[in-house]
């Protein structure tokens, strides 16, 4: 968004930061790990199990303001915002295991 009646950007005042990110989910078979396996198992199609796989990929720009920005206070930002990908990956595992 380039003009923002409700919160105006000031590039004196605020960093603006861009995030554009995509996550694709994809549910496959695969073989079950040794230990998996029932010991009431009847036949090779009862190995196969399903399994949910997710690749992410993000791009993150953070633009160069009109005040002076310490490198530090520049990693801080983005470690910032990269975060999300932290949080998203614990809520799934959370839903799935459902544990906290």
């Amino acid at each position: 968004v380039d003009v923002d009646d409700l919160y105006p950007y000031n590039p004196s005042e605020y960093v603006r930061k861009d995030y554009s990110g995509a996550v694709v989910l994809t549910a496959m078979k695969r073989k079950k790990e040794v230990g998996e396996s029932s010991a009431t198992t009847e036949g090779p199609e009862d190995e196969d199990e399903l399994v949910v796989v997710m690749r992410r990929a993000g791009y993150v720009k953070i633009h160069r303001p009109a005040f002076p920005l310490p490198e530090l206070a520049q990693q801080a930002l983005l470690t910032g915002m990269t975060d999300w990908c932290d949080v998203m990956l614990a809520s799934m595992r959370s839903l799935l295991t459902g544990g906290p």
